[in-house]
């Protein structure tokens, strides 16, 4: 089915958009891509590359008037302008999905308006500490798995359809509802990062002016905060939009580190081994 597709557009052509956009004009060459982002930086450099054949700096929604597949690529919380701006333009047959990381907030938006029937969410569990278009490349979906999230009244042709384009990108698609998702994305994803900016600056109020707790720093610290430099506006946003999962999951987390610091304090070598060999066990089945 996917070979019908004859065009693509995006809101946004960042890091994921860029990403998913290059991938698609390697796979679909008879597809024509189409793209809206307000930063020159991003849209200049994926019309130079061919990418994109067409771009707008200024949001239209008839631009995508047409298309066989939208993907909505904004932050979390600046969905609504766009899903506003879009109705009415768009055919029963246009699949309409997103990118983001948190899916509360744009089913809030979708159910009960006409986009409810062309909206699949989606979120590729992929991505770097960079972003923007330059640091985009087609082979950031291969090997990720990328969760399907279909509204109520989407057709399941339509979950098929955008099931095979995003499998055609290398991708493993699994099918969660949205709030499934967005649990399971605050244990995986938003409380980590929240636990590797959290490190990271307990490293800096504890390090003194000769640095040596960052000079010494090898690949364990470097790994477990590798995270902490992604985008921090990015990261406040998809925290805020998924507030009562994250307080949630950092409350467990809070009272495992708890009863982890009195293991430590009372000398307990077994509670603290036993620990450690059921998160190796568990940590090893990834």
């Amino acid at each position: 089915m996917i070979e019908n597709i004859k065009k693509i557009g995006f809101i946004s052509i960042g890091l994921i958009g860029g990403s998913i956009a290059r991938s698609l004009h390697d796979k679909l060459p008879q597809a024509e891509l189409i793209a809206f982002d307000r930063h020159e930086d991003n849209m200049v450099p994926a019309l130079d590359d061919g990418v994109i054949s067409r771009g707008i700096l200024e949001f239209d929604g008839s631009f995508y008037e047409g298309c066989d597949v939208i993907f909505l690529c904004t932050s979390v919380l600046n969905s609504k302008p766009y899903l506003d701006a879009l109705t009415g333009h768009l055919s029963p047959d246009t699949i309409l999905t997103d990118v983001g990381s948190v899916k509360g907030e744009i089913f809030s938006l979708i159910r009960g308006s006409e986009l409810e029937v062309n909206f699949v969410g989606g979120h590729p569990m992929a991505g770097t500490e960079k972003f923007g278009y330059v640091n985009s490349f087609p082979e950031l979906l291969i090997g990720a798995n990328y969760v399907l999230t279909p509204s109520e009244k989407v057709s399941s042709d339509k979950v098929l359809r955008l099931k095979e384009l995003v499998e055609l990108m290398g991708a493993k698609t699994m099918i969660l509802t949205p709030e499934r998702h967005d649990l399971c994305a605050a244990a995986i994803s938003h409380v980590p990062h929240v636990l590797s900016y959290s490190l990271a600056n307990m490293i800096r109020q504890e390090d003194d002016t000769d640095n040596a707790m960052r000079l010494m720093a090898a690949g364990g610290l470097r790994d477990m905060t590798r995270i902490a430099s992604s985008a921090p506006k990015m990261w406040e946003q998809i925290c805020l939009a998924n507030k009562d999962n994250v307080v949630t999951l950092l409350d467990k987390y809070i009272s495992i580190i708890s009863n982890m610091r009195d293991i430590i304090a009372r000398e307990d070598g077994e509670d603290l081994r036993n620990e450690f060999a059921k998160g190796k066990e568990y940590r090893d089945t990834f």
